[in-house]
């Protein structure tokens, strides 16, 4: 009797362990804290966002709501599920727009908000965004875009095109037309919740809404379809950051964090699809039951993702370069850099044209010389193009682009005078390595000359530091603001533009005078200066990343080219690696396989003949020559700042030649050697002062195999001479 007794008791409390373990573990199920939520079952109420839509007159009006299977959804419907309630007013329905005056930009847009974003913030709001319904929308270089976020610093301002949605789909997807605007509205106003393309994951077959549209979408013969019906629901992950996050890292605002470098890849559509997730828990029951049966699975999924870390981690299809100058730049410079891929896998990717920051594919990251960390380049805007298909980069092609890199959305990125490393990373999937240029270095130096000093004052602050408000006019190409915020910025290009930052800064004023800012106030753009804009591209060849983005930007405005200058600078390759006496552009200071060999030899202003000391220098330069025996000699001939861009593009190349000819005349194989002149485009110094130019009128020698021994590039030649 005892020992049924005792055995009673015994069952007694492992049924009430058993009991209360089942209790704990169901109200685990039903109420697990905030920060394990990932399902609208269990999201509680956050933050409050108010947005005031303005749209623009002759748009068909877009109610921002659509049928989805039966059910209305709308934005707040869609980010309640988050724990995001959204409150959207329209205000203006009649915004002034001219169609003369083309499709908007981020800097129209930017024009627009500073006018007609005026409704106050509801006292329950949290935080207040601005959105525009936009005729058309397109990139600063043309492309055109379903959506864009302009504001990447306060993360306030975004727009859309419902009428280019509309366009595109009408002939094969018309029933869907309603669905994608409110989904593309939506997609944008979670980048303003800190919300990226990686964050979309692949539920029933569909595509949450994180997902560009491009990813659902196809293209053939210029039609376009859908691949998959609208997914009008956002991913776990995206849940489970509103939940948990701090406000500062979600809700929109000047005081709060900007917008993360975009976490994207170039195969974001195939990496989205790979992410499978379970359809959200839309009621407390779902939820434990999916939670209770995810218990058992706790174990392989650890073991699985051990296997996973242990494998190796595979190559990188892709090859990235990054190509900068070597001379200090002037405290304050537009600096733009060489982007260069190489498509190395089997499938095309996405990359031609899509170099640029905005885009997210590449990751620009920078830090002074001597830190550990790595900060990421943050982009002034956020593109969404239509399609990838005109973007494809083909199995063993080859693209290349050039970047400004002066100013993101944090401010300046070089604010100080010293020595900065960059590299650029392009993003992959997961199951592959990010592929990582290597590391160019960047130094910037403080003016030396009266001039130069007086170039920089123009865009410093009362503070002496560089003006944020001046780098974004820069960084928009002057197309904000009015006349009046670009004034003194004409007035010191025009009074110094011998300096190198004043020579730069007329890029700035071309492009305001090719493409003015719309007057918001009235919708109409003014007409373009040509005239004046073919004057100031001129004398714009400060360095190799500004010729390149003029060059650009006469692609964008062919017939405003000044006579003769696509003759000298064709296309940014040009501008890098300069143009050869004969034949096509080929690498030069970009090639691996070409290094530096003897001295460079100087000249005297306006002069190609060899002088002084450079005689004798150059008779030993070809006896060196002869001893080492390279199979290619590529002589590089540089000039000064004196004189327009097409005198010293053509005196360069006259230096290289004199140079070619002494080579020849001393026993030199004349057909191992190739002639390319750089002009301006690549200065040693940058300074306005008579010993900077001296050092930048010069030839340097490239070869490509031989003997070559060590120390064999240093060393310079100067002539003497007449002041």
């Amino acid at each position: 009797m005892p020992a049924t007794h005792g055995t009673k008791r015994s069952l007694r409390r492992t049924f009430i362990t058993i009991a209360a373990l089942a209790t704990g573990v169901l109200g685990w199920a039903a109420y697990a804290p905030v920060e394990f939520c990932s399902d609208p079952a269990c999201a509680r109420e956050r933050f409050r966002i108010f947005v005031e839509v303005d749209s623009f007159r002759d748009i068909e009006p877009v109610a921002l709501e659509a049928s989805d299977g039966g059910r209305i959804v709308t934005p707040a419907s869609i980010l309640q599920d988050g724990g995001i309630r959204v409150q959207i007013a329209h205000d203006q329905t009649n915004l002034p727009y001219a169609a003369a005056s083309g499709p908007l930009t981020p800097a129209d847009l930017r024009q627009y908000t500073e006018v007609w974003r005026g409704q106050r913030l509801p006292a329950d709001a949290n935080t207040g965004l601005y959105a525009m319904l936009t005729p058309a929308l397109v990139s600063e270089t043309g492309e055109r875009l379903f959506g864009v976020m302009f504001d990447m610093a306060g993360r306030e301002g975004f727009a859309v095109s419902p009428g280019e949605t509309a366009r595109l789909f009408k002939e094969q997807s018309e029933e869907w037309i309603a669905l994608l605007q409110l989904r593309t509205f939506t997609h944008e106003l979670l980048h303003s919740l800190n919300r990226q393309h990686l964050d979309a994951a692949h539920v029933d077959g569909r595509l949450t809404i994180e997902a560009p549209t491009h990813c659902i979408s196809a293209v053939e013969g210029g039609q376009w379809s859908l691949k998959d019906a609208p997914f009008m629901s956002i991913s776990a992950t995206t849940i489970r950051f509103f939940q948990s996050a701090a406000a500062r890292d979600v809700l929109p605002g000047a005081a709060n964090k900007r917008f993360e470098p975009l976490r994207t890849s170039a195969t974001e559509c195939d990496d989205a699809r790979r992410n499978v997730g379970p359809p959200p828990a839309l009621s407390r029951w779902e939820l434990m039951r999916r939670r209770l049966s995810g218990i058992s699975f706790i174990q392989a999924a650890h073991a699985e993702d051990g296997v996973v870390n242990s494998t190796e981690e595979q190559v990188a299809r892709v090859e990235v370069r990054i190509q900068a100058q070597d001379a200090p730049y002037p405290l304050g410079y537009p600096i733009a850099v060489r982007l260069m891929v190489m498509n190395s896998g089997a499938e095309a990717l996405p990359l031609r044209g899509r170099l640029a920051p905005a885009y997210g594919i590449i990751q620009i990251e920078r830090r002074a010389e001597g830190e550990e960390e790595w900060l990421p380049f943050k982009p002034v805007v956020l593109y969404e193009p239509e399609s990838d298909l005109e973007a494809l980069l083909a199995s063993s092609e080859r693209a290349e682009e050039t970047v400004s890199v002066f100013f993101g959305s944090d401010g300046w990125t070089f604010p100080r005078p010293g020595a900065y490393e960059l590299r650029a990373r392009l993003l992959l999937s997961e199951d592959l390595a990010d592929a990582t240029s290597s590391v160019v270095r960047v130094r910037i130096a403080a003016p030396e000359t009266a001039d130069d000093q007086a170039v920089l004052q123009s865009l410093l602050d009362e503070r002496g530091q560089l003006d944020d408000n001046v780098g974004r006019l820069l960084a928009v190409g002057g197309r904000i603001g009015s006349e009046t915020d670009i004034s003194s910025i004409a007035a010191i290009s025009k009074s110094h533009g011998h300096t190198t930052l004043g020579s730069a800064l007329r890029l700035m004023l071309a492009t305001q005078r090719f493409h003015p800012p719309i007057d918001p106030r009235t919708g109409v753009r003014p007409k373009p200066e040509s005239g004046a804009a073919r004057e100031l591209l001129r004398e714009t060849c400060s360095d190799s990343g500004v010729a390149a983005l003029t060059n650009e930007l006469l692609e964008r405005f062919p017939d405003a080219a000044p006579s003769g200058m696509k003759s000298i600078v064709s296309d940014s390759a040009s501008a890098w690696d300069g143009v050869p006496n004969v034949g096509a552009p080929f690498g030069t200071y970009s090639d691996p396989k070409l290094q530096r060999f003897g001295p460079s030899l100087h000249f005297c202003s306006g002069d190609s003949r060899l002088t002084g000391a450079t005689r004798p220098g150059a008779a030993q330069l070809a006896r060196s020559l002869r001893r080492v025996q390279p199979q290619r000699i590529v002589l590089i001939g540089h000039g000064d700042r004196a004189g327009s861009c097409e005198h010293n593009d053509a005196l360069a190349l006259r230096r290289a030649e004199t140079l070619r000819r002494v080579l020849i005349e001393s026993g030199v194989a004349a057909d191992r050697i190739q002639t390319v002149s750089l002009g301006a485009r690549r200065p040693l110094d940058f300074s306005a002062s008579a010993s900077a130019h001296l050092l930048n009128r010069r030839v340097e020698v490239l070869i490509d195999g031989g003997a070559v021994e060590r120390d064999s590039a240093a060393g310079r030649i100067l002539p003497r001479c007449r002041s």
